[in-house]
């Protein structure tokens, strides 16, 4: 009896760390799980998988004689899944490989109406960037959720 009691438990909590990528797994069972979430406090949110998602390409280019930077970034979700929308870091370098400036932009700052990309799908990104200097020879793109 204590053993079965022991696999309850631990199915439960498997169910519960699990809940976001299987509701959107699973889409007949998220009433279920918003049902069960309602009881524990919690809520569905979308699937987290930063394994499934890619930069396509990004660039980087100077607004003609500013220091202000434009950024561009192409997001690609290989999962069967929608996904959250990542964070970007963004980390600019001088000649010498040194840190400039760096910044973390979240999806809507770059222009995402979405906060989910959806199942095999693209999405194209953009901001601004301002430095205090002129002197940016390179950048680092890396995705994260916070």
């Amino acid at each position: 009896m204590l053993g079965l009691l022991g696999l309850l438990v631990l199915a439960g909590q498997w169910l519960y760390a699990y809940r976001d990528p299987l509701a959107a797994r699973f889409a007949a069972a998220r009433p279920l799980l918003e049902e069960g979430c309602a009881l524990l406090g919690c809520s569905i949110g979308a699937a987290r998988s930063i394994e499934s998602l890619t930069v396509d390409s990004s660039g980087l280019v100077r607004v003609e004689k500013s220091n202000v930077y434009r950024l561009s970034v192409a997001l690609k979700n290989r999962a069967s899944i929608d996904v959250a929308l990542p964070a970007i870091d963004l980390i600019l370098t001088d000649g010498q490989g040194r840190l400039l400036a760096r910044r973390v932009f979240r999806a809507e700052e770059l222009g995402a109406a979405q906060t989910t990309l959806g199942a095999r799908r693209d999405l194209s990104l953009q901001a601004t960037v301002q430095t205090a200097t002129e002197a940016v020879a390179g950048y680092t793109i890396d995705i994260f959720y916070p």
